[in-house]
């Protein structure tokens, strides 16, 4: 019997889109895995234990490899293991002032990723509101310069 998990490359960073189960609503994320099938979400969450208000989690889970809600995973960028602390710092204080979905959260940190050099992002942002449209499974990779502490100039991997 095949198996439905995901294999993820370690250090990669990845845009993951979930089916929250009602019709067009879906959670916005990033997953930086730190092995094939273990890793770090980040991600603005609303729930009962936030009041329903908008809050900025991390944590570490084995669980998105196997998750029968992921839609897609969107590599965007390897990141050097050196640089996961930093990211996660600048993910932290990513601004969730009002309004904010985890939509928009995700496109603010995008942008705020891409300021900062950890990654470089050389196809159209839009791409994260067409593939809300998407219903399949679904792993992707993309374009980046790579945030490296010395990165040479015009260096551009394909990940």
């Amino acid at each position: 019997m095949p198996s439905d998990k995901l294999y993820f490359d370690p250090n990669g960073l990845y845009i993951l889109l979930t089916d929250m189960g009602a019709p067009d609503q879906f959670h916005w994320g990033f997953y930086l895995a730190e092995s094939e099938d273990h890793g770090r979400v980040y991600h603005l969450i609303n729930n009962k234990d936030t009041n329903y208000g908008w809050e900025y989690d991390s944590h570490w889970t084995d669980g998105v490899p196997k998750s029968k809600a992921l839609l897609l995973a969107h590599k965007i960028a390897v990141m050097d293991p050196g640089l996961h602390k930093p990211m996660g710092a600048l993910l932290e204080a990513v601004s969730a002032d009002l309004p904010v979905t985890c939509r928009v959260w995700l496109k603010r940190a995008l942008h705020d990723l891409d300021d900062a050099g950890f990654i470089a992002l050389t196809s159209p942002r839009q791409w994260v509101t067409s593939s809300a449209r998407w219903r399949g499974r679904l792993l992707t990779t993309s374009y980046v310069t790579v945030g490296l502490s010395n990165p040479a100039p015009g260096v551009r991997l394909r990940v």
